[in-house]
């Protein structure tokens, strides 16, 4: 089932959250054709069908991108050649108060609902989500932090994700209108008819972003699936269709390209899968489609696809698609978050269905409320409707501020606690040299609101000559030089100043690469204290997602690029150690395995006499541990688990032994489990910023431990 995650972040073959977008009341044309609220339930029905129980894209997003700027141009091209004006203005505003008026309610109960019943942890994201929603802009800011590997999941499980393509409609409905009046412009100062200038403008608009889509698609799919400049296409194929296809098609052919069309957009989502790159050449199943739908009008007669279509019980879930999109989607959510589950039964479902189809009804008479008219003069109003426009972002827009700024002062206030080491003293609880009986009862650090802050900072980044051929696209290279004098240093911020500090102008006695991918890149932080106490210099290259090994067929293409480009550039550096992840943890299964190949990756720097460390992982988690917490609480067994459990004991470090006799095993799991006990939270601090990612804070008090089990290994 999906719960609305994109492919992984690792693009991960997971799934986004995708809208109905357009639905509200029946345009006069959709009136003329109840096939095309027909056409809108059936997407609807797939939208949800997959979001509670399938997995991977539908493509009802796509059909309703085509149904409405289909329905739009019909009615622009009608005022265009009938000489009428296009009256952008008042369309704007009746238009986008007819549909901020139910994202409004939906944005305001979420907003309660948070704050009631979210983790914190949720919060700064979702304050930031709910104002992009109301203002049309979500998808903007779901791409910006699918762009980043390390903004975690937030917005990829937001309950208002699926507004997004509220947003790429709303941009659409203020730029098409725009394009058809320069259109206008140019058939009446060049002599021209409006429909052949029209076509020309939507088939390049067309052209251009479906070459675009694809290619980006392919490059960068995450953000390329939020993108509105990839998506235009599907709106200007709705909008060819409407401006080509005015003649009756022949019965016959009517009837092969109605069916054909329905069945595209049905089986979308069971051919294309989860692992699919979408938008790009996939979304041309739906849209094609729905397009083909479209064209045939009644043309198909007792035969053809709209007898079907035209069913009650279907239209009448298309009239109401809109709402009911809005609102299954926050309880699914909502229900996936309380219950800690990935999947939905089929009960709870139907429920999520029913609920959200009695508040759609709901919502449906406060849009009549707010819309209707009191006068005729009111119906003419442009001034009022806008009035009544920012009104309704401003009812947003003002809790949602109180939201953020209440959010804001609460964590300055906990920033002001007295973090000494005595009162979190993290990992060196698990020592013996501590007494447990002087570890005060605090609430854990880092504080919800500083998990942005909290990866790994390996140093910084290469520059010149420093960077490896290869690493530009998607390599992580760092540089750090060891500061043994980094206490006297000007702070910057969180950051030492930039130009080391080096005791009677010492150069680095050793350096060392660390390998690896995002679990690596949090090992970097007691790593660069290490390097501070013995004078390394610490150079990483790391790649999100990809576990430094030989050649692996399970691994991307670009992982595989990057891990050998990486060999090359260590060979060439010559260091005088590698550290790297020999092991890695599960959520489920064995919970902990060797890294295949990883061998294939390592020979290359024995043979040239250089040093291998391996460490061991850190536990994984099946859900978010600071979300954890903060619904069952810190010492729940929701949240924990024996090491047994957790990472399988002391198994794989005999398996790492018999495998790999002639690599030394840096093993940390006493310090994130100590006394043989795995959980979120270990000497006053957090160790987890997620469900597997040690925090920054907790990592730097591995520092000590880890020096001293890194020179044991090492024999230095």
């Amino acid at each position: 089932m999906s719960a609305g995650l994109p492919p992984d972040p690792s693009a991960v073959g997971a799934v986004r959250g995708e809208p109905v977008a357009g639905a509200g009341r029946k345009e006069r044309q959709a009136a003329r054709r109840p096939e095309i609220q027909g056409l809108r339930g059936l997407a609807l029905l797939l939208v949800v069908g997959f979001h509670l129980w399938g997995s991977g894209v539908s493509g009802g997003v796509d059909v309703f991108f085509v149904i409405s700027a289909y329905l739009l141009t019909l009615s622009f091209m009608r005022k265009a050649e009938g000489g009428r004006p296009l009256g952008l203005l008042h369309y704007w505003s009746r238009t986008f108060v007819r549909l901020l008026v139910p994202v409004g309610i939906v944005l305001l109960t979420v907003l309660a609902c948070a704050i009631a019943i979210y983790p914190r942890s949720r919060w700064q994201a979702l304050w930031e989500q709910l104002l992009a929603a109301a203002t049309y802009h979500l998808n903007w800011n779901l791409a910006q932090s699918s762009v980043d590997y390390y903004a975690g999941g937030g917005a990829t499980s937001s309950p208002v994700q699926h507004m997004w393509s509220l947003a790429v409609q709303g941009q659409v409905f203020v730029l098409f209108p725009v394009l058809i009046a320069v259109a206008v412009l140019i058939a009446r100062i060049c002599g021209f008819r409006f429909r052949p200038v029209a076509v020309v403008v939507f088939a390049t608009v067309l052209v251009t972003s479906l070459a675009a889509s694809i290619a980006t698609t392919h490059l960068n799919p995450a953000p390329a699936y939020f993108d509105t400049r990839l998506r235009l296409w599907e709106f200007a194929l709705g909008a060819l269709v409407a401006l080509i296809v005015t003649r009756p098609i022949p019965r016959r052919l009517a009837v092969v390209l109605g069916w054909t069309g329905a069945a595209a957009v049905f089986g979308t989502g069971f051919i294309v899968g989860p692992d699919a790159l979408f938008p790009g050449w996939a979304a041309l199943l739906p849209t094609v489609g729905a397009a083909m739908v479209l064209m045939v009008k009644d043309d198909g007669g007792a035969h053809g696809v709209q007898a079907p279509l035209r069913a009650r019980w279907l239209t009448w879930v298309g009239d109401r698609s809109y709402g009911i999109y809005l609102w299954h989607w926050p309880l699914l959510i909502t229900y996936l978050l309380r219950t800690g589950r990935e999947t939905v039964p089929l009960h709870v479902g139907l429920a999520i269905v029913a609920l959200s189809i009695l508040l759609s009804l709901g919502t449906e008479q406060a849009v009549k409320f707010v819309t209707r008219p009191r006068s005729a003069k009111q119906r003419a109003s442009t001034r009022k409707e806008l009035v009544r426009l920012v009104a309704i972002v401003g009812v947003v827009a003002l809790p949602v501020t109180a939201a953020q700024a209440w959010t804001d002062t609460k964590a300055r206030v906990q920033a002001d606690y007295d973090r000494s080491a005595e009162n979190y003293p993290g990992a060196a609880v698990a020592t013996d040299a501590y007494d447990s009986s002087a570890l005060p009862d605090l609430e854990p650090i880092p504080m919800w609101s500083e998990i942005d802050g909290e990866w790994g900072d390996p140093g910084p980044e290469c520059t010149g000559d420093q960077i490896p051929d290869g690493f530009e696209d998607g390599g992580e290279c760092y540089v750090y030089d060891p500061n043994p004098g980094a206490e006297d240093a000007e702070a910057v911020g969180d950051e030492v100043a930039a130009t080391p500090l080096k005791q009677d102008g010492d150069q680095p006695q050793r350096t060392v690469v660390l390998l690896g991918d995002s679990h690596a890149k949090q090992l970097s932080e007691p790593l660069k204290a290490v390097a501070d106490a013995q004078n390394w210099q610490l150079v990483s290259y790391l790649y999100p997602a990809c576990r430094y090994a030989g050649h692996n067929d399970d691994y991307t293409d670009e992982c595989n690029a990057f891990n050998e480009t990486a060999r090359a550039a260590v060979l060439d550096l010559d260091p005088d150690a590698v550290i790297g992840q020999g092991t890695r943890s599960l959520k489920d299964g064995d919970r902990e395995e060797l890294v295949a190949h990883w061998d294939e990756g390592m020979e290359p720097f024995a043979a040239e006499g250089i040093s291998i460390v391996s460490v061991r992982d850190n536990p994984r988690w099946e859900r978010d541990m600071y979300e954890c917490v903060d619904l069952y609480g810190a010492d729940s067994a929701m949240c924990s688990d024996s090491l047994e459990d957790a990472l399988g004991g002391q198994a794989i470090v005999d398996q790492h032994e018999a495998e790999h006799p002639d690599v030394p095993l840096v093993d940390l799991t006493d310090l994130y489990c100590p006394d043989g006990q795995c959980g979120p939270v270990t000497g006053n601090m957090m160790v987890y910023r997620d469900m597997d990612h040690v925090t920054r804070t907790f990592g730097l008090t591995t520092a000590p431990e880890l020096e001293r089990r890194l020179l044991a290994a090492l024999d230095w």
